[in-house]
């Protein structure tokens, strides 16, 4: 095996450090490099600088994407989220947005329910999707040009825990005959 798609991948490392690679054969000598200033090795096109979207500004990654900085992040531990209540007369009890269909999640899917009503946000989402009629996050999310759930689910993100026990929240629903079809 030749060690030469090897050498392209180091020597490409290496530029992108600022170092440049003298040959193929391993050589390598340090150059005083602007830290912005990327040096192509024979071969290696040199990483292009990500794209800045009109109106951004010039600074790092964030000001380019016009995304704000993210502030530090708050100290959540999901072992310290206390559960809502305790038994399905409690779950049935919380909320009777959708009475019928909580009564059946409550009794089958009492743990998820239980799990998504100690979090505002899988709340927020769950209220849209029963209250909407659409049958879960895809549906709710993709469905037409206007889906009942999308700003919900963006605002939340659509890879979060709270999507992802909504999610599984639907899936027991449908199973058990909580909800039917539209």
């Amino acid at each position: 095996m030749s060690r030469r798609p090897h050498s392209f991948v180091v020597a490409g490392a290496l530029a992108v450090l600022g170092f440049s690679a003298c040959s193929i054969t391993g050589e390598q000598r340090q150059e005083s490099v602007p830290a912005v200033v990327a040096v192509a090795a024979p071969g290696v096109r040199a990483l292009a600088e990500p794209t800045r979207y009109p109106g951004c500004g010039d600074g790092d990654i964030f000001q380019k994407l016009c995304i704000q900085r993210p502030a530090e992040l708050p100290n959540f531990r999901f072992d310290q989220v206390a559960a809502p209540y305790a038994d399905a007369a409690g779950c049935k009890a919380f909320d009777d947005a959708v009475p019928d269909e909580r009564s059946c999640m409550c009794d089958k899917c009492f743990k998820l329910l239980q799990q998504c009503d100690a979090l505002p946000d899988c709340r927020e989402e769950l209220e849209c999707i029963t209250t909407s009629g659409c049958l879960g996050t895809p549906d709710c999310y993709l469905d037409g040009p206007a889906p009942p759930c999308r700003d919900v689910i963006d605002k939340i993100g659509n890879t979060s825990v709270a999507t992802t026990i909504v999610q599984f929240l639907g899936e027991c629903a449908t199973q058990n005959s909580c909800r039917g079809p539209k």
